[in-house]
């Protein structure tokens, strides 16, 4: 999933107010398992990331804790961050942030009005507004669903242009070259969702990447 987990605190103390994480174990009991640590892992890491925030913090970051990367954007005092895999475009998780945390303050004044800051600001319950993870629940979804579509995309065009350039280069009717195209396309996709379990590794501490 392009989005593995999201979080979102209040910059002046770190407290969790919702929390939207995937859930562990869809690859079998054992993966699950590896997983689920895994994730605990950088639950963790979030936790500490979102208690060194502060007012004077920089609104916009990515720090590295491979194999994943932290993203968070600051808003009206509230931290978004999300884990994404290191391949995930910069460009799209902080695109993604930002549509969150306009839904999150639109989410606050239709429920509060104009007082959705000082609820915020005052509210001492961790996860206070975990209603809003249906909402990060659907973007995460409509992410997936982007991510698939521009890939399929991508390959259909890779795959018209190795066809015209073969019918063009060894004299092959397009027709030929489209159905043999189309084999390889399905076994590619077949392979490249292929997923095989690793065993853990040691990660190392987080390395800061100003934005």
């Amino acid at each position: 999933m392009p989005i593995e987990n999201l979080y979102i605190a209040r910059v002046t103390d770190g407290l969790i107010l919702v929390a939207s994480m995937e859930a562990p174990g869809t690859g079998g009991s054992s993966r699950g398992t590896h997983a689920g640590d895994k994730m605990d892992l950088f639950k963790n890491q979030a936790k500490q990331l979102l208690k060194k925030l502060s007012q004077q913090s920089t609104a916009r970051m990515s720090i590295e804790s491979n194999p994943y990367i932290f993203h968070y954007v600051i808003e009206n005092g509230i931290c978004y961050m999300a884990l994404t895999d290191k391949s995930y475009p910069k460009r799209l998780a902080f695109l993604f942030l930002e549509e969150i945390s306009k839904e999150f303050e639109a989410d606050l004044k239709l429920d509060h009005g104009d007082d959705w800051q000082r609820q915020v600001e005052t509210v001492g319950r961790q996860y206070a507004f975990i209603k809003f993870d249906r909402t990060i629940q659907k973007r995460r979804r409509e992410c997936v669903c982007a991510a698939v579509y521009i890939s399929v995309c991508l390959c259909v065009c890779v795959s018209v242009c190795l066809c015209v350039c073969v019918s063009i280069f060894m004299r092959v009717p397009l027709s030929c070259t489209l159905i043999l195209t189309s084999h390889y396309t399905t076994l590619h996709s077949l392979l490249s969702t292929t997923t095989t379990i690793g065993t853990a590794t040691p990660h190392p501490p987080p390395t800061y990447v100003c934005m």
